[in-house]
């Protein structure tokens, strides 16, 4: 488990490993008593991820810490094993499947890149061939998270492996981005790209570039990465970019007479990403509600199985 860094201070993530392995300083390895399934331990400890980052506190430079004395008073479930293994084994069908899905995204964008890098003519200005829209943040007092107005993206912590996540509303929105805008963050770090499926509030972190070519658009900012690394560098402390550097930027763009073609192809493995990507997050949504509800013992196994069986 991650025990410093600044992911912490808002997420807390956690692994088990399946052959020895060396870590350094910014992990912890913890070794379950005989009395527990290793599985079933790690399901226990994620279940409490929220108690976790209560925990944390900063270090140097605003690193978030987790001090491991604090850690081990955490408290954990110890149902007897062999429901301790069909709580993992039930827990554990799911986060398969979940895995089984990534690795058919990871196959489709890797295909899709593929395909654009074949594709690639000259480099144009980003400005010939898409249109951007810096995002401006609305005021704090019309954020919420009761789902009032649009989805609010402030930057890389809302994106995921394609798409990003809701977390926040708002009913004032500034400036917006609509489904199928490659959302691109401005701030560090700068160069990271997500896919907006729907009209969505962007905040000061992100510009919305959209394109008569959408899928073509996202690759060929995807294929752009060494245009961004720069902005990483500069500045006193964080990497920006500014609506002059990003429209000016030179990116990879395919022969006109093969557009069509490369976007008909390019938006049909797109379109296989978002499937596989909407199922995970509803696995992974079952999969939460079903942690607290099995550690509890409010919902056995048997009735966990039947869940799953119907889904």
């Amino acid at each position: 488990m991650v025990v410093r860094g600044m992911s912490l201070k808002t997420e807390f993530r956690m692994g088990i490993t399946d052959r020895e392995v060396a870590f350094g300083q910014d992990c912890k390895a913890v070794l379950p008593h005989e009395r527990f399934d290793p599985l079933f331990l790690a399901y226990a400890v994620r279940a409490q991820s929220r108690e976790v980052l209560d925990l944390v506190d900063e270090a140097g430079h605003g690193t978030g810490r987790l001090q491991m004395d604090l850690l081990q008073e955490l408290p954990i479930p110890s149902p007897p094993k062999h429901e301790q293994r069909g709580i993992a084994a039930t827990l554990g069908a799911l986060d398969d499947k979940i895995d089984s899905n990534r690795r058919a995204v990871d196959i489709a964008a890797s295909l899709g890149e593929s395909l654009f890098r074949d594709s690639v003519g000259a480099k144009r200005v980003l400005s010939d061939v898409a249109n951007v829209t810096m995002g401006s943040s609305p005021p704090g007092s019309t954020y919420n998270e009761d789902r009032v107005g649009l989805p609010f993206y402030q930057g890389v912590r809302d994106f995921g492996v394609r798409h990003p996540s809701r977390r926040v509303w708002t009913h004032q929105p500034v400036r917006t981005a609509g489904a199928n805008a490659t959302l691109i963050s401005v701030r560090a770090p700068v160069g990271r790209l997500n896919r907006a499926t729907e009209l969505c509030c962007i905040g000061r972190g992100l510009a919305s570039v959209t394109s008569k070519y959408p899928s073509v658009c996202f690759y060929a900012l995807l294929a752009a990465d060494s245009v961004w690394r720069p902005f990483e560098q500069e500045g006193t402390v964080f990497g920006s970019m500014n609506r002059q550097s990003l429209t000016s930027a030179p990116v990879p763009w395919p022969e006109m007479r093969e557009i069509d073609s490369l976007e008909a192809r390019l938006a049909s493995l797109d379109s296989e990403i978002t499937s596989l990507t909407e199922e995970n997050m509803k696995l992974g949504s079952l999969r939460d509600a079903l942690l607290p509800e099995l550690l509890s013992g409010r919902i056995r196994v048997p009735e966990a199985a039947a869940v799953l069986v119907s889904q």
